[in-house]
């Protein structure tokens, strides 16, 4: 994601009128968790809910119109990166968490529901469909992305496919590899990291997106 240009926009807009040294500190201000979960899940729910809690934070109108113009920055730079996406879930062995993959009666963990990994005959989880997790010769398939937006590969039975977490060699779907949901002792991997696919009690466990056709 490209750095916010401040030259985009008129003399008036740039920061509120803001001293240099205070503009700075606003920068330095803007939280990872809430880029990444923007990017990630690719909406203006995450943009209303981060300007939500700055709100909490900063109550002046100026500083909110400082924020909101960041932001709003951010995501216009990179609209065609998140304007078709769809998130389908978290990837996660937890059984009762409502958006997990594992959670049997859950929109996301559903072996009927359209949004599911575990339909059999649906978009995400049939054998034939291109953009299935479980085809295991597709390669437009959905992607994981931890909290802060970090890439986790392709959800995916593809074994070939570099970018596939079932690829045992790939950056992936290594075992030893620190960006993989395979890793036991990683990050992604742990039974007990909070970020982790593979922890049951997990809440922030990877969130899965379908970016449509193409990278």
């Amino acid at each position: 994601m490209e750095g916010v240009n401040p030259g985009r926009f008129p003399p008036s807009l740039r920061f509120g009128g803001i001293p240099p040294h205070e503009q700075n500190i606003v920068a330095g201000k803007i939280s990872k968790t809430f880029v990444g979960r923007i990017m990630a899940g690719g909406g203006f729910l995450l943009l209303e809910e981060a300007l939500m809690e700055w709100d909490e934070v900063y109550k002046g109108g100026r500083m909110k119109k400082v924020m909101f113009l960041l932001l709003v920055a951010m995501l216009t730079s990179s609209l065609s990166y998140a304007g078709d996406r769809e998130y389908i879930g978290r990837y996660s062995r937890n059984p009762i968490a409502s958006d997990s993959t594992s959670n049997p009666v859950g929109q996301y963990g559903s072996t009927v529901s359209p949004s599911s990994i575990n339909n059999p005959v649906g978009q995400f989880g049939s054998p034939v469909s291109p953009n299935s997790a479980r085809n295991p010769l597709a390669t437009d398939t959905p992607k994981l992305y931890s909290q802060d937006g970090h890439y986790l590969g392709k959800v995916s039975s593809n074994t070939l496919d570099p970018d596939s977490i079932s690829n045992p060699v790939g950056r992936y779907g290594s075992p030893v590899s620190p960006d993989s949901v395979n890793n036991p002792v990683g990050r992604y991997g742990s039974t007990v990291s909070s970020e982790s696919a593979n922890n049951p009690l997990a809440t922030e466990a990877p969130n899965i997106i379908y970016e449509g056709d193409g990278d």
